[in-house]
């Protein structure tokens, strides 16, 4: 035995493999990959049935039919897998059998392209009573459903008159190219002085210093219900009107809300501050939308056509309800983003995406009240671009999350957009203890002496710790990243023998001020 694939209830699987001393290694590192029974199919080919995961794969030849499938289900089909099957096993026809779901048959078509490219003939079975209809948005039926009410020779009879699978222009896109395009082979020399230009242009923002005005995704992640909507229809609000926004500057440009996930009268309430809104620089759509390939293409030609350089969408779980079988489907996740991303490149514009997180970080993004939605884990979503960073200071800590369930904005100011310190202290964010901090040494150094205060001190009295004895390091770097470089606030550093202290007093001095 090479490796196996173990279960676990109700759902979990894992790898091993022999540590040749009656034990088990449970990785697959260095160990080459192959269909699953290959060795059985020597003595039962030319025809062979491919079925999606192991226990589909046992049922069958429980059943006396030939079968494989490959090791970790959807999407993880190899092109060896098809190499192995035609040269080893000696594979002419395949009958494929996909779940009736959407990763179902898109796994489906990935196996037959692969299998077509190495001269198997290939059928796409379709069962009666399975494949009925449109592929339901949960996870679907197998093979094995099927059995329980039919029998194999039905299952033969089905086969055989299974038409013919032909590659389609998207499949035969998707044929491994003997080489890339030379034109776009760009010698080091090109990209250094490309880097140079941008330095000395400087990085464009759409909100400076977070939100890069390139084609690139970011997500918002936070709890449900503790405003992230009326966040971003605020930051849509300063960008449509240029205005700054959490007191960064923002480059003024249209932008477009797509609102997927509440019904439209919620959307327009929680809208009715942005009055300041010129007619024409901020658009609405209030209605369902799935990040599926026509989806996309009709955001990517709003996008086009309308010129707009920001797209809000709310939320992540709405848009891909039909796309993701449930929270173990990484490999639909993975997919999915992947084609967002691509979107975003073609409009060259950021997107920026709600998602609800759970209730623990390590279940960020995994479950919701209305029950299971794509595995793309807060880890994985933080890496595909720095703009995340904006998420996660709000989900930094558990203390901040309960006081964002209580998050009501009030009215707004005159300019419609309420000012980015006022609004992040009623969230009870990240930015709110920058706040805190920056007031409470206001406080501090306010008296007739002036005196500098330290940053234990200014830490107690921002109600970041209980007294100086208890002031952590770092309580101390969120104090120091709240008052370096901040307007109106000087840093003085005093040393004592070997040690150095640093301490913050107003920029002015006067009992005035």
């Amino acid at each position: 035995m090479r490796y196996e694939a173990v279960r676990f209830f109700p759902k979990r699987f894992m790898r091993r493999r022999p540590d040749g001393r009656g034990k088990w290694t449970w990785n697959l590192t260095g160990v080459p990959l192959r269909p699953c029974a290959l060795e059985r199919l020597v003595d039962h080919t030319p025809e062979v049935f491919v079925a999606e995961g192991e226990a589909d794969c046992e049922r069958l030849w429980s059943e006396a039919v030939p079968a494989t499938t490959n090791i970790g289900g959807a999407g993880q089909w190899l092109d060896t897998y098809s190499e192995q099957l035609k040269t080893v096993a000696g594979v002419e026809r395949a009958y494929l059998l996909p779940d009736h779901d959407v990763p179902g048959h898109r796994h489906a078509a990935l196996v037959a392209a692969s299998l077509h490219r190495v001269g198997i003939e290939v059928r796409i079975v379709c069962l009666p009573g399975l494949h009925d209809g449109a592929p339901p948005p949960a996870h679907g039926r197998d093979v094995s459903d099927w059995l329980e009410t039919h029998t194999v020779a039905e299952l033969r009879a089905v086969a055989a008159v299974a038409p013919r699978w032909t590659p389609t222009p998207e499949a035969e896109a998707a044929r491994p190219a003997v080489g890339l395009d030379p034109a776009l082979l760009d010698d080091v020399t090109v990209v250094v002085r490309e880097g140079q230009q941008i330095a000395r242009d400087g990085v464009p923002y759409v909100l400076e210093g977070l939100i890069p005005a390139l084609g690139m995704v970011g997500v918002h992640v936070a709890y449900a219900k503790v405003g992230k909507t009326t966040f971003g229809q605020q930051l849509a609000g300063a960008v449509a009107c240029g205005t700054p926004f959490l007191d960064r500057a923002t480059r003024q440009a249209r932008v477009l809300i797509v609102a997927a996930e509440d019904p439209p009268e919620y959307t327009a309430y929680l809208a009715r501050h942005l009055t300041a809104v010129p007619t024409g620089r901020l658009t609405f759509y209030r209605h369902p939308i799935q990040l599926n390939a026509t989806g996309l293409a009709n955001l990517v030609a709003t996008v086009q056509t309308g010129g707009y350089g920001l797209v809000l969408i709310a939320s992540w779980q709405a848009v891909v309800a039909t796309l993701i079988r449930d929270e173990n489907d990484n490999a639909g996740s993975v997919q999915v983003m992947e084609e967002v991303k691509a979107a975003t490149r073609t409009t060259g514009i950021p997107w920026l995406i709600d998602a609800h997180s759970g209730k623990g970080r390590t279940n960020a993004m995994r479950r919701t009240r209305h029950g299971h939605y794509g595995g793309v884990g807060r880890r994985r979503l933080r890496r595909l671009h720095p703009i995340a960073a904006v998420c996660r200071r709000t989900v930094r800590d558990e203390a901040a999350l309960e006081r964002q369930r209580a998050v009501r904005l009030g009215r707004a100011d005159s300019h419609g957009v309420r000012p980015g310190h006022r609004h992040l202290q009623r969230a009870g964010g990240h930015q709110h203890r920058h706040d805190r901090v920056h007031l409470a040494a206001d406080r501090r150094v306010r008296g007739a002496d002036h005196n500098p205060a330290g940053d234990p001190s200014i830490a107690v009295r921002a109600g970041l710790a209980p007294d100086t004895k208890t002031v952590s390091g770092a309580v101390r770097r969120q104090v120091h990243g709240a008052l370096h470089n901040r307007p109106g606030v000087r840093r003085i550093t005093e040393s004592h023998g070997r040690k150095s202290f640093t301490k913050y007093a107003r920029e002015v001095a006067s009992p005035d001020d």
